[in-house]
């Protein structure tokens, strides 16, 4: 025996420490005492002891599990969520009674849901106060709302809209200001005046065409965007809607030549080879995509503007089936821009590329690690809107990762803010399931 078996305490004296602490109502320290004791049980002990101290074990738990379930609920009606959390997650650590267990289950989940219906509801109200501060701002001066709205466009065409006069300004204004389409329709009428009261203008026809493609109405769209594109065949924004008003009418072949018509007057821009690649992606013509992303990448040399190129050559190989080089594309995505800004401390990453790759690590159950890493940096710049999907990829990965209660938590966080059908909300319920299954 080494010198510090010396003062080892045996099982004889745990188990009267132990009943000690009972005596004393300190629970916890009673069940340290007891644990070790059985740990050091010999048959020399005896099996009648034994079974006190198993007694005594359960009793103190018992006892522990009483009252981490009471202060839980003080404290939930405190309104001290967390404080409430740690107390019935501590419970739950101290029971395997099948009825306990669910009964504290459920309390969490009503925590849980409730702090993210809550935390949804602030944040709506802030996005609420924000507009409305917008608004307010702007609604005083259209004239300064429009110059705002037509900041990055060229000088030559910023002037021009700038001569078309307070009713076009009007129209304007509503169309790129809003997502209602009963306001898009407003704008379409204005500008349906003003082809009407004068010579048609250009501009008019290109916003008009625009509005009808918001509209889906793609025929008559085709027809603004064709009139605009022939009188400013230039235009590579002209040309850009005009295709996604042929695609719209699956024109596909006559979309595809003026998407080509816009690659050749803008090679130097990534857009113009992106739109591109999109249409084969949509076809699902695979290899064409990539034939067209790889003249993008020799016409894009810069890592940071090449991203959407890396990002549509993965889809472009998952819709082939070869996984492995997706994942390659879109490591190299994450790869080209994954810098922190070392005066505000954020990270900037292509979020879509990370996005994608979380997704395909878990379908492919490897690099889970690497997609957790991932997924952290997506939840700390993430946007409201994503909180519910990301905490339905955590609860995935967690899962993969062998952590059912991380799992449950992230689980039932999303659940409060999800939408009460769709495929994911269906993948997230199905997660649950299998939860439950494995206890």
């Amino acid at each position: 025996m080494g010198i510090l078996g010396l003062f080892r305490k045996d099982f004889r004296k745990l188990r009267e420490a132990g009943d000690r602490y009972v005596a004393e109502k300190q629970w916890g320290l009673a069940r340290a005492e007891y644990e070790t004791a059985l740990e050091r049980w010999q048959p020399a002990d005896g099996d009648e002891a034994r079974g006190a101290v198993q007694r005594g074990l359960a009793a103190a738990t018992e006892e522990l599990y009483v009252a981490q379930v009471r202060q839980g609920d003080a404290a939930y009606a405190a309104e001290l969520d967390d404080e409430a959390l740690d107390h019935f997650r501590t419970a739950l650590g101290l029971t395997t009674d099948a009825a306990q267990r669910s009964a504290l289950e459920a309390k969490i989940e009503k925590i849980l849901e409730g702090d993210e219906v809550r935390l949804a509801n602030a944040e709506a109200m802030a996005d609420e106060e924000r507009e409305a501060a917008e608004d307010a701002f702007y609604a005083e001066d259209p004239d300064e709302r429009f110059s705002l709205l037509l900041e990055g466009v060229p000088e030559e065409v910023r002037e021009r809209y700038l001569e078309l006069g307070p009713e076009f300004r009007d129209a304007y204004l509503i169309l790129h200001g809003t997502d209602a389409k009963d306001d898009t329709k407003d704008a379409l009428a204005r500008f349906d005046r003003l082809l009407k009261a004068d010579e048609p203008e250009p501009l008019v026809q290109l916003e008009r065409g625009r509005a009808l493609l918001i509209l889906e109405r793609h025929e008559e769209a085709e027809r603004a965007l064709a009139a605009y594109t022939e009188a400013q065949p230039d235009d590579v924004n002209g040309l850009r809607l005009l295709a996604e008003a042929l695609q719209g009418r699956k024109k596909w072949d006559e979309a595809l030549a003026v998407l080509e018509d816009v690659r050749a007057l803008k090679p130097d821009e990534v857009e113009s080879h992106v739109a591109l690649v999109m249409q084969h992606l949509t076809q699902k013509e695979w290899d064409d995509g990539l034939e067209a992303v790889s003249i993008g990448m020799e016409h894009v040399p810069y890592p940071v503007r090449r991203i959407p190129l890396w990002r549509a050559m993965g889809a472009l190989f998952a819709g082939k089936g070869e996984e492995e080089s997706a994942i390659t594309a879109w490591e190299k995505g994450i790869e080209a821009e994954w810098e922190i800004d070392n005066d505000t401390g954020e990270l900037h990453f292509d979020r879509e590329c990370a996005w994608l790759l979380t997704g395909m690590y878990a379908k492919r159950k490897e690099q889970l690690d690497r997609a957790m890493d991932l997924l952290v940096a997506l939840e700390r710049g993430g946007a409201d809107e994503q909180r519910w999907q990301l905490l339905l990829r955590r609860g995935q990965l967690e899962l993969l990762l062998g952590h059912p209660e991380e799992a449950r938590e992230a689980l039932m966080r999303a659940r409060a803010t999800a939408p009460e059908a769709g495929e994911e909300r269906a993948a997230l319920e199905k997660l649950l399931g299998q939860l439950q299954q494995k206890e």
